[in-house]
């Protein structure tokens, strides 16, 4: 997750695919030039401090760049904002090659600045006055590698040979400076003016009110511009590779105020845990009271089935004999689930869950003082809170500033609906915080597919009687998996107190799935069974339970994917709107470009204990952005209190128009006529859980800031030596083939689509 300290900005890349040799290296290249012209365009007062690598489609959710293999999708940043830790740049393999156009798209994530080429239109008119970035000109003005005859490269595969055998050569170029106040076209057409109220660059990005209140430290230049003569020597970037793994350790809440059913129910979640992480991924655990215990460590589900039914084993037994008892320790206990999850070097994926049903009240260190460094060491803590007593401003701003969601459970509900609420929590996590992960379904179902309250997937409620098959024996549901996925997880939960049940799945086709080499099958004497398959075929599987009495089981679905082509980015902003003013849902659906088209609907839970529905709109009045869904709810005056917001977004499989960005059309070999082009999406279906927290009056101006920390991203000093280790420990595997390349995209034959969309 990317973030500013100091006048840098510390950047996470996910590379979606495996890198071949020596292309990390020439990454860093590219980011260190980028990081010239952005210290040469802000005076001096701004570069790039660290980078940090995720390869093969890891680190997706903390993602600040994805870098897609070939030109499978344009460079666009028109929605990304480095204060909206779920929202990332994309970048193409085939436009890597110049820096210039990574400094620009940079531009957009890092100050929110527009296009200033719409429509012809200039700024300083002339490249001889280094003219602004976010202007277009030819493509020989830009800095950029070439081959030896000084020609540009079209794909990156015609490039990187040249680049490792030190045949390309880096040419310097322009333009290197934003318009200002002295010399901006106020009146011109575009995307900057239009968009960022008719302020030049300059004047935009220097008001730290346009970037969540983040002190950049920028002063707008006077009338006579920035400064043209570049600034004195830059430090170089510090790049590092992550270990490509998916990190999970929970630190939940043993305090005397857990003891009886609330404290079976969070053994069930974790349990739940232990039978869902698959070989390869780690879990840990980390339980707290007065005092911090690490009663698992973290480690790797083995490979092997013999050592994994023993690995599970004893995890189950050490969740199973804890017992309640004692003060919260909130502090002590993120410091050492931070120590645990960080031992071994540091991962591309690492998520910490947090479950609390009070406030501090013992300890030496809070959980204020803990969050700069679980943000400089890139992990993403899920919270939980249960009850009046959670303490919901911190427990939402520790969520929201390390990238992750907030989970209240109210401390209105019943008894029986807040325990049964503890495990639904816990389930849903695991479909979110998975790398590349996202839940389809997790509703309580009544009878054959139906739904009984899809708005509330972990506040529990009265369930109705099933309407099955077989007088009231058997029920199916359906989950679609959308076309690539890599892995996906079917099959239900229900009330503690009911056995006898049992889930089979079926594919597409209709055929029974048995457990085998790419399916794993989870059942025993907790209150779940699913099912985990790999490479599952694309399409609507059926999900059937069976046993007497499913009227009373309380049934949920569980459908989850993991596709590394999806995700849903979404966010609310401010995340602690002041009571009775409006908070903002942010949502792009990404396929992996921004898809138009889409139906996405928030369903909100107030604090007075009732749910509304919101129809997000495309493109609404004053974003402006590719792909953008807003919603704006208004806040209760008089109660104070959590929003819980379950985001539902579904786009149905088709095409639509794509209209390449103006600037890329400049581009040497480009085809003129060819400035659209058909783009093809599955259907797709995800799920998203926010929240906000009301305040009295505005927040604190000193509240830590999503997009901002006051320390550097923390890199073990072994952390090489065990890259290295988890490398040998795991050969790579062969990079898949590329889809298609740049010319590929010119020979694309044009037709029909069913939406357009302004790239």
């Amino acid at each position: 997750m990317g973030f500013f300290n100091g006048g840098r900005f510390n950047l996470t890349v996910s590379l979606r695919y495996q890198p071949q040799v020596g292309e990390l290296d020439f990454f860093c290249e590219v980011f260190n030039e980028a990081s010239r012209i952005l210290h040469d365009a802000t005076d001096g007062t701004h570069s790039i401090g660290t980078v940090l690598y995720a390869t093969n489609s890891f680190g997706g959710a903390d993602a600040s760049v994805f870098v897609h293999p070939d030109s499978d999708v344009w460079p666009n940043s028109t929605s990304a904002r480095l204060w909206f830790p779920t929202e990332a740049m994309d970048m193409s393999q085939d436009f890597m090659m110049w820096p210039t156009i990574m400094a620009h798209e940079l531009a957009h994530y890092l100050y929110d600045l527009r296009d200033e080429y719409n429509n012809g239109s200039v700024c300083q008119g002339s490249i001889g006055t280094q003219a602004s970035m976010m202007e277009g000109y030819n493509w020989t003005n830009y800095t950029r590698w070439t081959d030896g005859g000084g020609a540009d490269y079209d794909t990156f595969g015609d490039f990187i040979g040249d680049y490792t055998g030190a045949i390309a050569t880096l040419q310097q170029g322009e333009p290197t400076e934003y318009c200002h106040a002295g010399n901006h076209n106020s009146t011109a057409n575009n995307n900057q003016n239009n968009i960022n109220g008719a302020q030049s660059c300059w004047t935009y990005m220097a008001a730290d009110a346009n970037h969540n209140g983040i002190v950049y430290g920028l002063t707008a230049p006077g009338a006579g511009g920035p400064a043209t003569a570049a600034p004195g020597a830059l430090a170089a970037i510090t790049c590092t590779t992550l270990i490509p793994v998916q990190r999970f350790e929970l630190v939940l809440d043993r305090s005397g105020s857990m003891a009886g059913a609330k404290f079976d129910q969070l053994k069930i979640g974790a349990n739940f845990w232990v039978d869902y992480v698959n070989p390869l991924e780690e879990l840990g655990l980390v339980t707290y009271s007065s005092n911090v215990t690490e009663d698992v460590l973290r480690s790797e589900v083995p490979a092997a089935a013999a050592a994994q039914v023993a690995w599970r084993d004893d995890r189950h037994t050490a969740i199973d004999h804890l017992v309640a008892g004692g003060a919260t320790a909130i502090g002590d206990a993120l410091r050492r689930g931070l120590t645990a999850i960080v031992a071994g070097g540091r991962a591309a994926s690492q998520v910490i869950v947090l479950f609390t049903d009070g406030l501090q009240n013992v300890g030496v260190e809070t959980a204020e003082a803990v969050l700069p460094d679980l943000v400089a060491n890139g992990v993403r803590v899920y919270t939980i809170g249960l009850g009046g007593d959670q303490d919901a401003a911190l427990l939402q701003s520790i969520s929201t500033v390390t990238g992750a969601s907030y989970f209240p459970i109210s401390g209105d509900l019943s008894a029986a609906a807040a325990e049964a609420a503890i495990t639904a929590a816990l389930v849903q996590i695991a479909g979110e915080s998975r790398e590349n992960g996202g839940v389809i379904f997790f509703d309580s179902i009544d009878g054959v597919g139906a739904v009984i309250d899809p708005t509330a997937p972990f506040f529990g409620g009265d369930e109705q009687g099933a309407n099955g098959e077989e007088g009231g024996r058997s029920l199916r549901f359906g989950v679609p998996i959308s076309e690539g996925s890599s892995h996906a997880s079917l099959g239900a939960m229900w009330r503690t107190g009911k056995k006898g049940l049992r889930v089979r799945i079926y594919d597409p086709d209709g055929n029974a799935v048995p457990a085998g080499p790419l399916v794993r099958a989870v059942r025993g004497r907790y209150p779940y069974s699913f099912y985990e398959v790999d490479q599952p075929q694309p399409g609507t599987w059926q999900v059937e339970v069976l046993g007497s009495g499913l009227g009373s089981a309380g049934l949920r679905s569980l459908g989850f994917e993991v596709n590394d082509a999806i995700r849903l980015e979404a966010s609310i902003v401010p995340r602690h709107p002041v009571r009775g003013k409006s908070f903002r849902i942010r949502a792009r659906l990404l396929s992996p470009h921004p898809v138009p088209g889409a139906s996405v609907t928030a369903h909100v839970y107030s604090p007075v204990g009732a749910w509304s529905q919101f129809v997000l709109s495309e493109g609404a009045i004053g974003t402006a952005d590719e792909g953008l869904y807003v919603a704006d709810v208004l806040t209760e005056e008089g109660t104070p209190g959590q929003y819980l917001v379950i985001l539902d977004a579904f786009r149905a499989a088709g095409t639509f128009d794509q209209e390449i960005d103006h600037l890329y059309t400049l581009r040497s070999g480009f085809v003129p006529g060819e400035e659209k082009r058909i783009v093809v999406t599955p259907e797709i279906r995800r799920r998203a859980t926010l929240s906000a927290v009301t305040t009295k009056e505005e927040p604190d101006p000193d509240e830590p800031k999503a997009g901002e920390n006051k320390i550097d991203p923390i890199i073990p000093e072994d952390h090489d030596k065990w890259l290295a280790r988890w490398h040998r420990a795991h050969p790579a595997k062969t990079p898949p083939k590329p889809k298609w390349s740049l010319r590929d995209l010119r020979k694309r034959p044009r037709g029909g689509s069913d939406s357009t969309l302004e790239g």
